[in-house]
Formats: structure tokens, sequence, C-alpha cells
């Protein structure tokens, strides 16, 4: 953590991983790649956010190259950790395949955590990621293919 003219902020630079952020926004625009080599560090700089600034921490990945298991860990902790304080982590810019992916395992609808896509509903809707203008069984209905009901037998023994 750096401090440059008063204001607090969060900078890191190492050969793959760039973050800068600061606590007067309270927001963190991480570029470049979360592995094994930078995880502690951008666990470190996640925190300090959370700890830095009074209000929801905006987490930018635009420029995101890579994330491993324990980078993504990172952000649910903190953002299970500022929604007991009546607080948001906001991740903007995800990739579509994370936010994909953050969708198929469930972490997308961890209290807490807000997924903002430029197809998402606003900032203040609920913590789900879904396409503007459709219905959960329209989006899923376009892609996957309409479902039909599936009979159930039990056995009997």
């Amino acid at each position: 953590m750096t401090t440059r003219a008063g204001t607090a902020s969060v900078r890191v630079r190492t050969a793959y991983l760039r973050l800068d952020g600061e606590f007067a926004y309270g927001s963190l625009r991480v570029a470049g790649r979360v592995e094994p080599v930078t995880g502690d560090l951008f666990a470190t700089a996640l925190n300090s956010m959370a700890e830095g600034c009074s209000g929801d921490v905006r987490v930018d990945l635009g420029k995101l190259e890579f994330i491993d298991l324990a980078g993504l860990r990172a952000l649910l902790a903190v953002a299970c950790r500022l929604m007991l304080q009546d607080r948001r982590l906001e991740l903007v810019s995800m990739a579509p395949h994370l936010v994909e992916l953050m969708v198929l395992v469930g972490w997308a609808e961890v209290p807490g955590l807000m997924l903002i896509t430029p197809d998402a509903p606003s900032p203040m809707a609920p913590s789900r990621v879904r396409p503007r203008g459709r219905t959960r069984e329209a989006a899923h209905n376009a892609r996957f293919g309409r479902c039909r009901p599936v009979a159930v037998r039990e056995e009997t023994g």
C-alpha cells in the first residue's frame, strides 16, 4: 500500500500483475495474471481495499488475463466479509467465460457479490447475472433449447 498526496492507494507492479486502487473511490483495477506467484499480492490488495474504503468495493477485471482458483476464492472471501458490513464487492468487465463459470458453480448468487457485465441489469438489481429484458426461462431456453418435463418413476421394491 502506498500513499500519495494524502490519498491512500494500492499499487502493485510485478512482471505478471498490475494492481491500481484508490481507497477514496473504492476501486481496484487488475491487469495481468493472478496465479500462485501473484496470488498473495492480489489477496492482500483486495483485503486492503475492503478495509481502506467505507463503501462498496469495485474491482475492474477488464484487463485480467488469467485467474486461478485461489484468486477466485479471495474474491469470494472479500465479498462475504463485505456482506457482513452491508457492503458489496462489484466485479466489472469480467470475461464472459469467467461470468459463466461463476454462474455455473453458484458463486454469482453469493450475497455481497455483484457481477456487472454489459448485458447485466443495473447495479441496484439483485446479484444475478441475466441478459437485460429476458426472463430466466427465456435466457435458459435461448442457451440450451426448450426443456421438456421428464416423467419420474419411483421404483418399488
